[in-house]
């Protein structure tokens, strides 16, 4: 239970950082254009935060972890698929691979 709760904690926070920098850093417009999403930037950035945002509250409601677990879930095997279209190294496509492991792992946590 313990393992999970740190899971979601780090989850959250990391894409409450993430989300925060992709609408504000100038890396991370480009990045966007270059993995060929700019139009979606802010779209995608606001449902990163208000996901983690939520994710975090499912402390106190607990049926938001896995509507927001699922959000990341679907989120990072998207972002593994563009990581692997664009041709980024495996080291660049890691951090998806680990928040999607990170996030079916929830998932399986939550349906048992």
């Amino acid at each position: 239970m313990i393992a999970s709760q740190l899971i979601i904690v780090f989850i959250s926070i990391s894409f409450i950082y993430y989300s925060l920098n992709s609408i504000f850093s100038k890396k991370m417009k480009d990045e966007f254009g270059r993995w060929g999403f700019h139009k979606f930037r802010i779209f995608i950035s606001v449902v990163q935060l208000f996901s983690g945002i939520f994710l975090l509250m499912s402390f106190f409601y607990p049926f938001f972890i896995i509507y927001c677990s699922s959000i990341f879930f679907f989120m990072m095997m998207g972002a593994i698929f563009v990581r692997i279209r664009v041709k980024d190294s495996f080291l660049d496509t890691l951090p998806a691979l680990i928040y999607f492991i990170l996030n079916a792992i929830i998932i399986y946590i939550e349906l048992q």
